[in-house]
């Protein structure tokens, strides 16, 4: 069951393993007045997403405890209303972006990534 919590600011999770890039960019993101958790792992984000109900999740794919891919599956699998960035270390790798391709992520980026970007899609 999923928590229900009134969304009134953009709410955004940053799944990133380097704690370096992902306090970087959940500061900046701060600073423009949005809501920012952070996870470091699969399964730390799979927690998150019923207790902190992001609006919007920027994913790296690879993670150390398993894929980025089985995150963005479950969000599909129950319907969230959040929007995706995905983060691809290897865009060459044929078979993640074929899956991505299935899921649908609203922004696609490959590392290292511009922040340009990313400040328009949490708008």
């Amino acid at each position: 069951m999923l928590c229900r919590i009134p969304l009134r600011k953009t709410r955004t999770l940053i799944v990133e393993s380097d704690r370096i890039s992902r306090d970087a960019l959940a500061g900046l993101l701060r600073l423009r007045g949005h809501l920012v958790d952070g996870a470091q792992t699969l399964h730390e984000a799979l927690d998150k997403l019923y207790t902190f109900v992001p609006t919007r999740l920027i994913v790296d794919l690879r993670l150390p405890d398993g894929s980025g891919l089985d995150l963005l599956r479950r969000v599909r699998e129950f319907h969230m209303p959040a929007r995706i960035a995905a983060v691809v270390s290897d865009p060459n790798d044929v078979l993640t972006l074929r899956e991505l391709r299935i899921l649908k992520p609203d922004l696609l980026m490959e590392k290292p990534f511009d922040i340009a970007p990313i400040l328009q899609f949490v708008r």
